[in-house]
């Protein structure tokens, strides 16, 4: 409502209404930690004092100062980088990889030209595979038929799941350091892993073209620019800022795990095999050759995982229990069903962790 004597015109007052409600409440506000005390708790203070509380700010965000190679910024001493040099010296897109890389916590973030530079490397190399790919994919290189037959297969298509639900979840946050993280280390691991695992059955075509989508979907907030150009490359004629989120299926937690433990037990054997082919025979020059191995899997939990299953049951059946914190730890070792198995914490605690991970995660 105009106030009767107001000097404004109308439809001035009320282009000034529209231009507020576009921009109010304020969805977030980004500012350095040391404005903490002052200028964001004032900041606080005015809002509450002017208007009404629908139109008071939704979230505050700090962060903490950039370093140049773990060393403060100083012109004095040298260590300086302005964003023009940076540009100029890495690309928009390795700059901002490298920045997200930095972390974008209350901590002061770490800027690494080695960082940057491995950046470039990194993304001209995605894109030379998104290019080999797509020729192997044209002449019908990879597998076909379908897609979820094969362990491998199944496990690749989870860890894509995984991996782009916490890549989502992190930017929610604006943790872009471990969107980073899952949107591109790990699900590069995922791909390569996945290659090295199907051997010389090869990789599924289309689980590799899923791969390259979600990889450029992902990626994009990061680097936007190569992103664009991976769409463009996969035959999109849409802009890749307008492509919605990939929206992902429950991933299964089971085969999460299970490929953890292939991963852990393959690197077991590949440094066990090392340490055998070092060995030298007596009276030998040569070290010892392998070439193949025998892996034994128990069909039954042995006395002392049964015996600690046993208590982590009682206390998540106890009323109130199944806080699992530091106290019932130390419970568990000083069970006298598990003091008789005669192992170690060392041995007990990681079998317990595991099982109360997969409680806590609802499986």
């Amino acid at each position: 409502q105009v106030a009767p004597d107001s000097k404004v015109p109308g439809d001035i007052l009320a282009e000034m209404r529209r231009e507020f409600s576009y921009w109010y409440p304020v969805d977030l506000r980004v500012s350095g930690r040391d404005l903490i005390a002052n200028h964001l708790l004032f900041y606080l203070y005015a809002h509450a004092a002017i208007f009404p509380e629908p139109h008071w700010p939704r979230g505050i965000r700090t962060n903490g100062f950039v370093m140049l190679n773990n060393e403060k910024m100083s012109k004095s001493t040298g260590n300086f980088l302005t964003l023009q040099q940076a540009l100029a010296l890495y690309s928009a897109d390795a700059l901002r990889f490298a920045l997200a890389a930095a972390g974008d916590s209350n901590e002061d973030a770490n800027f690494e030209h080695s960082v940057a530079n491995a950046a470039i490397l990194k993304l001209t190399n995605h894109l030379a595979l998104l290019d080999e790919s797509l020729k192997d994919l044209a002449s019908g290189a990879f597998r076909s038929g379908p897609s979820d037959e094969l362990l491998v297969d199944k496990v690749f298509a989870n860890e894509l799941r995984v991996h782009v639900q916490a890549a989502a979840s992190a930017y929610s946050r604006h943790q872009f350091r471990d969107a980073l993280i899952a949107g591109w280390d790990l699900l590069q691991h995922a791909r390569d892993r996945y290659r090295s695992m199907a051997g010389a059955q090869g990789m599924h075509g289309d689980l590799v073209q899923e791969f390259l989508r979600l990889q450029t979907l992902v990626l994009a907030p990061v680097c936007p620019h190569v992103a664009e150009r991976c769409w463009a490359r996969l035959g999109k004629t849409t802009t890749v800022v307008d492509a919605a989120w990939p929206e992902q299926p429950p991933a299964d937690p089971a085969l999460a795990r299970l490929a953890t433990y292939l991963d852990k037990t393959l690197s077991d054997l590949r440094v066990k095999a090392d340490k055998v082919r070092k060995r030298k025979k007596a009276g030998a020059e040569s070290a010892v050759s392998l070439s193949r191995a025998e892996i034994y899997v128990a069909s039954s939990l042995e006395d002392w995982q049964q015996a600690v299953l046993a208590v982590l049951q009682e206390e998540a059946d106890t009323p109130g229990g199944g806080a699992f914190d530091k106290l019932f730890k130390q419970a568990l070792l000083a069970d006298s069903r598990v003091k008789a198995t005669g192992l170690l914490p060392k041995t007990i605690l990681p079998f317990a962790q595991a099982r109360i991970d997969m409680r806590l995660a609802g499986d």
